[in-house]
This record gives C-alpha cells, structure tokens and sequence, in this order.
C-alpha cells in the first residue's frame, strides 16, 4: 500500500495529546510524491486538522473520521506503514499491536510504553523526540527503507504470536500471580 495510517486505533479520537498536528507538519515538510497520510477518528481537533490541511493545500493528507472496527483491519492492512506520534505518556499501546496484526511497521515517538515494544529498525523506528522534525527524520528514513517493510512487519507479526498472544500473557500473568503469592508468605520481606 501507499498509505500511512495514523497514530490512533482508527477508531479513536484526535486529541492534542496524540501529536497528531506535529505529524501533519512532518508530512507537510516531506511532501512525498504519490504518497497519502490517513488520519483516521475524530475528536476536538478535527476542526482545526481540516482547515489546515485545506489552507495549506495538503492534498496528500485525508481526514477519514471514525472508522468502525471491524473496518479498521481493512485499512491497516491496506497502508504499508504505521505512525503514532503520541505527546503524552501513553502506556500500552494498542495501536503498534494493530498494526503488527497486518503486518505493518510502526514509528513512535519515545514517550511511554511504545517504545519498550519497538525494535528500532527490525519493527519500526523510534523518533528522536515527539516533534515535526523528528518525525519528518523518520518518516523519511522510513520512506527510504520501503522495501524492508514486509519483513519488519513479519517480525512485529512473530513478537504478535509468540510474546503478546494470549498464551504467553497468561503464562507472565501467572508467574506474577505466584511471584506475589511467595511474597506474601515470606515473613523475611517488608515493604516500605
């Protein structure tokens, strides 16, 4: 696919937070030739997005609004590399685990839990820091790599099956279960 679809589970919301206008001006500065951004879900800052892109005659960029979910498998495996730019300290995200699902690379930024998810090169790419600049860096790096981007997504894919399938979540759910359980019966530990 041409296309790089946006930050959010499609269906979320376009919030300051996840750095969705540093992303537009990364691909406003890029400007990639036959290549479209995919803004996928709605919320506050849609309004102001739309009149950016429009002033700014950003043809490249489409505002999709909210894509019900299971539409969203559809059109993540139609775009051939993901972006979650997120400003804030987002924990887990659901989003690079998505993408891996269709078998697309992510680049994040080094904010929260995304990063510890991201292998830098073999999965996706870790933006220096949550700005325009950096993101267009990365994009570009990214751009540059196109080819690789079957066998990254293939690797996310395997992390999928292997370290975040249910199973193995059970399996390190259970472990701290009994790890816990240890903890609580030995009378030589105290929790300050």
């Amino acid at each position: 696919g041409q296309g790089v679809p946006t930050p959010e589970p499609v269906g979320g919301r376009l919030t300051q937070e996840k750095g969705v206008l540093p992303l537009v001006q990364a691909w406003e500065r890029l400007a990639p030739p036959g290549r479209t951004l995919y803004l996928m879900g709605d919320g506050p800052l849609r309004g102001e997005l739309e009149r950016y892109v429009a002033f700014r005659r950003l043809e490249s960029i489409r505002l999709t609004g909210f894509i019900p979910h299971e539409e969203q498998g559809a059109v993540r495996a139609a775009c051939g590399l993901a972006v979650a730019p997120s400003l804030w300290e987002e924990t887990f995200g659901m989003v690079v685990l998505e993408s891996w699902l269709h078998g697309t690379p992510v680049i994040v930024t080094p904010r929260g839990g995304l990063p510890e998810l991201i292998s830098h090169g073999r999965n996706g790419w870790i933006a220096r820091e949550p700005s325009a600049d950096a993101l267009a860096e990365t994009l570009r790096t990214a751009l540059e790599e196109e080819e690789r981007w079957p066998s990254m997504g293939a690797h996310g894919q395997q992390l999928l099956s292997s370290t975040y399938s249910p199973a193995a979540w059970l399996q390190s759910m259970g472990s701290l279960l009994e790890e816990l359980r240890l903890f609580r019966q030995s009378p030589n530990i105290t929790a300050s």
